[in-house]
């Protein structure tokens, strides 16, 4: 029997679903959703456009009174919910069964999500809450496993770093799934002629899940340097990134270094 071919609309619910909770992660559907994902532009396109949107929905609705009765409205349209007397196990749904269901749970999701208050606030990930926690023990964070976001390098970054998959962790640790989209990557560089260790941590963000993006750059010639205790720090945007850019400093010249040798040299690693 011939496979059937994942469209893009049957992914991108899917990847939604897996978002809200809806299909596990581990589902063999889901892991085909993502598989698509990483293979298609569009639909990576498409799915950082539904997530803004996402954002820019929960900002426009902060303000947005719950009307009187509402729920109690719902409930009597929907019905009650009876549980089942008897116990039986489910066979497995099949791809028609599961883009059923899952608009059925979606839309489930969304009339719970209207009842709750909005905090547009939470949402939205802020340089002051990245610095408040960038010092965090890396066994405090989890692997970064959540779609559809899949982080990049910022470009001058890949002539001399590997991102590879077990180095992005989750940020901050214990964050709402609302702010899991953030990923952090520790590094270390060694120049031919640099006494020390440069290290540091990137931190990647959406930009559509930024709170006051910054205007683009690259990190060989960002200007705009600060410190806080323990690391000089630097924030661009590449696209659709934020990053975040934290090298441990002592002297307070080290990102400057850093930013020197991926400018000027080919000799470090």
């Amino acid at each position: 029997m011939t496979k059937h071919a994942m469209e893009c609309w049957e992914a991108q619910e899917l990847l939604e679903g897996i978002a809200i909770g809806a299909i596990s992660a581990d589902d063999a559907l889901a892991a085909e959703a993502q598989r698509h994902l990483s293979q298609c532009a569009a639909c990576r396109k498409t799915m950082s456009q539904r997530w803004a949107w996402n954002v820019q929905l929960t900002n426009a609705m902060a303000n947005v009174a719950i009307p009187d009765g509402l729920e109690t409205r719902l409930t009597e349209r929907l019905g009650p919910i009876i549980p089942s007397a008897v116990s039986v196990s489910a066979p497995q749904p099949s791809r028609r069964k599961w883009m059923a269901s899952l608009a059925v749970v979606a839309s489930l999701v969304l009339v719970a999500f209207v009842w709750q208050p909005w905090q547009p606030s939470s949402s939205l990930i802020t340089v002051a809450m990245v610095d408040a926690n960038i010092a965090s023990d890396l066994t405090d964070l989890t692997p970064y496993s959540v779609p559809p976001w899949s982080p990049v390098l910022p470009l001058v970054w890949r002539s001399f770093f590997q991102l590879e998959a077990d180095l992005i962790h989750h940020f901050p640790a214990g964050s709402p799934r609302a702010l899991f989209v953030a990923a952090l990557v520790p590094f270390e560089f060694k120049g031919s002629q640099a006494p020390p260790l440069l290290r540091g941590r990137l931190v990647i963000v959406p930009v559509s899940h930024f709170r006051d993006a910054p205007g683009e750059g690259d990190f060989s010639t960002v200007s705009d340097v600060e410190y806080i205790p323990g690391f000089s720090r630097c924030v661009w945007r590449e696209g659709n990134w934020v990053y975040i850019c934290y090298v441990r400093s002592v002297g307070g010249a080290e990102l400057r270094e850093l930013q020197r040798l991926m400018r000027e040299s080919r000799n470090f690693t």
